[in-house]
């Protein structure tokens, strides 16, 4: 086999692990209050990491990137995760893997605006269409006449905000990420991110201490897949895939992510999707298209999966 051929593999396997990823964690909020399911989940990649991170030669961040570390962390994983969790739990897979689609999109406002990055029309075009399919996945509830406080509008809300906070990780990262190695930021951002749900994990427990009796198998095994898988080996592989592969090969494999969890959403978990959720797919699905056109590179590396 091939360089190219092993990186596209690692890649498309990468793609695959965070695909079911999302479906993963729906399971887990079943059972597991949401903020101890990301304590635990990012403990158990914190734990995976910081040995394979102390094995190599230590790369010692300076305070200032320490400090950048953190916030970025704070806002583009801890609380982009909370935001995360908790629209899922009021909400569909299929709408989530929706919303993460447009990622890309929102990657592209965010490099414009503040990395000043080149826009053409066409880029600001698909920005424009990407969100309104987002406009009407939110608006979904009220135009196929739900109540218009559904908790579907609260919890589509909440992905999209997610989508916006992991930007700042993005951006944030970018200067990190040309100094340090990718194992020393995710080791340094799960630790952080395990240390910000710590307090929120030990509230939830004591005011809801019967949820670890009554976790099943099912819900533990979702939520250690999510730790090793989605947040260290997941990461690790497309990493590696990159490093052996061109970009502009790899990028399309990036609509893996979403399609999977979609199609998991429809046929595992037997949720519903009607044509307006459709509609909405393909309209945004349209927009990341024209936003990321000839484009491919723009922060493939870089955007947190975990």
């Amino acid at each position: 086999m091939s360089r190219t051929s092993a990186g596209i593999l690692a890649v498309a396997a990468a793609q695959i692990i965070w695909g079911f990823t999302t479906p993963a964690l729906k399971i887990a909020l079943g059972e597991i209050p949401p903020f101890s399911a990301l304590f635990i989940r990012f403990g158990i990649a914190s734990l995976i990491a910081l040995p394979l991170f102390f094995s190599r030669p230590y790369q010692r961040l300076s305070r200032k990137d320490l400090w950048q570390l953190a916030i970025i962390t704070t806002f583009g994983l801890s609380l982009h995760m909370a935001f995360f969790a908790f629209g899922l739990s009021l909400s569909k897979v299929v709408v989530a893997a929706l919303i993460i689609a447009i990622a890309p999109a929102v990657d592209s406002v965010a490099a414009t605006v503040f990395l000043k990055e080149k826009s053409d029309f066409i880029h600001r075009l698909g920005m424009l269409v990407g969100f309104f399919g987002s406009l009407l996945l939110i608006l979904h509830p009220i135009l196929i006449g739900k109540d218009s406080l559904s908790m579907d509008i609260l919890g589509t809300t909440f992905l999209l905000i997610a989508v916006v906070l992991n930007t700042v990780f993005v951006v944030g990262s970018k200067e990190l990420f040309a100094k340090y190695t990718p194992l020393t930021v995710s080791s340094f951002s799960f630790l952080l991110a395990t240390a910000t749900f710590l307090p929120f994990a030990l509230f939830e427990t004591l005011i809801q201490p019967t949820w670890l009796t009554l976790v099943s198998s099912n819900a533990l095994l979702a939520i250690v897949f999510c730790g090793v898988f989605a947040s260290f080996a997941g990461y690790l592989l497309f990493e590696w895939g990159l490093s052996r592969s061109k970009v502009e090969i790899i990028a399309p494999l990036n609509y893996l992510t979403p399609i999977i969890a979609f199609l998991v959403g429809i046929f595992l978990l037997e949720e519903k999707v009607d044509p307006l959720i459709l509609i909405s797919g393909l309209v945004i699905i349209l927009g990341v298209w024209l936003a990321t056109f000839q484009k491919p590179h723009h922060h493939l590396s870089k955007r947190h999966r975990g």
